[in-house]
């Protein structure tokens, strides 16, 4: 079988699942702190999915896996997961990633918690500290302060907003009806850059001086620094998705498996026939996935430095969605069957969960995110009546409100709470 056969084969088998998870899902990651000024002490990563429309009949065909998130740092700790009995998905092979030799996996205990009760407030003020930051009615919040990106006219199909550095951002914009647009703004909201037509995903690096973008109409890849400005670009055709920098390289998905984009000879290297979800700048990784059979997806996460270093494969009903920064955990989704829908901080490393959340059946989570220095999932949760509200579950499976509730009415045609990537 070519490999052009096999990725077709394996997109039919991939598909299915992922549309279980969501309508679609785009990268995210988010800075708690410095809102992306202060990249140099990396210490706290942030990986985002959220559910959105598509950015057109290009990608609505070619997204078949969830796209890369960047990251986001805050100082913080990370303490050690707690031994304990182990359960959850099936390890075909043992090593860690980029090691070089096998080593023991670590053990990894199983935490389970439930959603905290929705909040009846309405009021789109928020009732804690920061999180990350985020946009809500077209005002962006950080711990910085707030800044207004723009009207509700100019914001008409907000989809995405990635923070670079000196607080500079890119937004996607996908109204209903179109025309789609990629815009850099400045810190402090001044349009720098309007790329008309333009919708695809956006990526950067772990300085977030660099940018690397899919244009879908093109099909070519482009490097931009925060400015806007072009570093490089190079003619992609087949490429499906990209998932974020490794180096000085940006990981990217076409029909044979993932490729490397290398920057210094514009040359799109083939990697490995695994489908890359998402990829860890600072910590030189990536989350791929090789199949989806019966039920049960197989996924590992690898060293993006080691072309010939090999990586646990994990089986199991959860489908993965982000890796954290630091390569220690994925962020998954599990519908089973015959009982509630779970998010789980899978070990990246032995592929056990060590947090299920379990959200009820009178709520949808529609972003997921993981805090490392205070190793929390923050969960972006709507209720049945249609109100929105982040939940942060600690991985000692304590769950607690962030934030008040916002109704969809609120911010009409804007997503209340859209994360915003770093």
């Amino acid at each position: 079988m070519s490999p052009a056969q096999r990725g077709r084969q394996l997109e039919s088998e991939v598909s299915p699942a992922l549309r279980r998870i969501a309508e679609a899902t785009s990268p995210e990651r988010a800075a708690p702190e410095g809102d992306g000024l202060a990249r140099a002490a990396i210490a706290q990563a942030v990986g985002i999915r959220r559910r959105r429309r598509l950015a057109g009949a290009a990608v609505a065909a070619a997204v078949v896996v969830a796209v890369a998130v960047s990251l986001v740092m805050r100082p913080g700790s990370s303490a050690p997961v707690p031994a304990g009995p182990t359960m959850g998905s099936v390890s075909r092979s043992a090593p860690t990633v980029g090691a070089t030799k096998p080593v023991t996996p670590r053990v990894t205990a199983r935490v389970t918690a439930n959603l905290p009760a929705l909040q009846e407030s309405t009021s789109p003020s928020i009732v804690g500290r920061v999180v990350r930051p985020y946009v809500v009615d077209g005002v962006y919040h950080g711990e910085s302060g707030t800044v207004r990106l723009g009207s509700q006219e100019q914001l008409r199909g907000l989809v995405d907003v990635l923070n670079l550095a000196g607080g500079a951002r890119v937004l996607r914009l996908e109204p209903p009806g179109g025309p789609v647009s990629t815009v850099v703004q400045s810190a402090g909201g001044r349009k720098v850059l309007s790329l008309p037509a333009v919708s695809g995903p956006t990526v950067a690096d772990a300085s977030g001086t660099r940018f690397a973008m899919l244009d879908v109409g093109t099909e070519s890849l482009t490097l931009r620094d925060q400015r806007g400005t072009v570093l490089e670009q190079t003619p992609a055709p087949g490429i499906r998705s990209i998932a974020g920098f490794a180096g000085n390289r940006v990981l990217v998905t076409n029909d044979a498996g993932a490729a490397l984009w290398n920057l210094a000879s514009g040359a799109v290297e083939p990697w490995t026939s695994d489908r890359a979800l998402d990829a860890s700048d600072a910590a030189a990784a990536a989350l791929l996935l090789s199949g989806v059979d019966s039920g049960l997806s197989c996924w590992s996460v690898r060293s993006t430095t080691e072309r010939g270093t090999s990586a646990a494969s994990h089986c199991g009903s959860a489908v993965p969605i982000a890796l954290t920064a630091d390569g220690r955990y994925v962020l998954a989704r599990e519908e089973p069957s015959n009982g509630q829908e779970q998010v789980l901080v899978l070990d990246a490393s032995t592929g056990e969960p060590a947090l299920a959340v379990a959200v009820g059946e009178d709520a949808t989570v529609t972003q997921t995110g993981f805090r490392i220095g205070q190793e929390e999932l923050v969960l972006d949760v709507v209720g049945r009546q249609g109100g929105h509200r982040l939940v942060g579950c600690t991985l000692k499976g304590r769950c607690e409100s962030l934030t008040s509730t916002v109704s969809a009415e609120t911010s009409r045609d804007l997503e209340p709470y859209l994360l915003v990537r770093d």
